[in-house]
């Protein structure tokens, strides 16, 4: 008994330090792009913020199918560079 009580609020402590690193929010890594024709582009939250290819996204229906073709996204409203990304696919957008 005497050895539980100094054993359970460590382990409290350890498991309260192990939970806080489960729960990272996904949301924190995305970024604002910018797609569509220069000075009339339109916002989107997506994941590239580094990489060595062009950062594009991809209109699907609800099965998946693609609606026309896949659309660079830049990093501002004038900028004629892309954002950069990890992936060599465009990302999904429903």
């Amino acid at each position: 008994m005497k050895h539980l009580k100094l054993v359970l609020p460590m382990l409290a402590f350890v498991l309260a330090i192990g939970l806080s690193f489960a729960f990272v929010s996904e949301d924190e890594a995305l970024v604002t792009g910018y797609y569509g024709p220069s000075g009339s582009r339109l916002p989107i939250q997506v994941d590239c913020d580094s990489g060595i290819n062009e950062c594009e996204i991809q209109f699907v229906d609800e099965n998946d199918q693609p609606i026309g073709s896949p659309l660079l996204v830049y990093p501002d409203q004038t900028s004629m560079t892309p954002l950069p990304s990890p992936s060599e696919v465009p990302y999904k957008v429903h």
